[in-house]
């Protein structure tokens, strides 16, 4: 039985090819793994979950980056050229499309570390586990992300011509 549907997903096969695989990725990303899937998990098993979750967590970040890249470069290059209406439109678009990207990072990561203690317990030389600490301020640190974009767009359009 594959890993995706013994974490009780729903993947067409088909998917698991070019562009259709970010989005089975992201969707296995959005959610908790619980206890009661994995108890009957083998040791090989949980390392393909976990590995498959840690390429969410990378293809998460990427996504991330590049939303954030995308915005700053606009802001820096047309924003005071806009109107209200404009920036207002895509500040609302970037925060819509950035912010479930942060929770996408943030739930994988717990599944990450949920995973590992679970591998750890089968063998205690694991050494794969992410700190609470880490995952908490990596949250933190992406959601201020945004923020910080949306600031620099506000400074940009509201500088001062010297």
């Amino acid at each position: 039985m594959d890993v995706r549907s013994r974490l009780g997903l729903r993947i067409k096969p088909e998917w698991a090819s070019g562009r259709n695989r970010l989005k089975a990725d992201f969707r296995l990303s959005l959610f908790r793994i619980s206890d009661e899937r994995v108890r009957e998990m083998s040791e090989a098993e949980l390392i393909e979950s976990t590995m498959l979750v840690s390429d969410a967590v990378f293809e998460s970040v990427s996504l991330y980056l590049t939303c954030v890249t995308a915005y700053l470069v606009a802001a820096y290059s047309i924003g005071a050229k806009l109107s209200r209406f404009q920036v207002a439109v895509i500040s609302v678009l970037f925060t819509v499309f950035a912010a479930p990207f942060v929770m996408s990072i943030h739930t994988s990561l717990w599944n990450v570390d949920f995973l590992s203690k679970q591998i750890a317990q089968i063998r205690p030389d694991w050494v794969g586990s992410t700190s609470p600490e880490f995952i908490w301020g990596l949250l933190f640190l992406d959601s201020a992300g945004i923020v910080t974009c949306l600031a620099f767009m506000w400074n940009i359009r509201h500088s001062k011509a010297e």
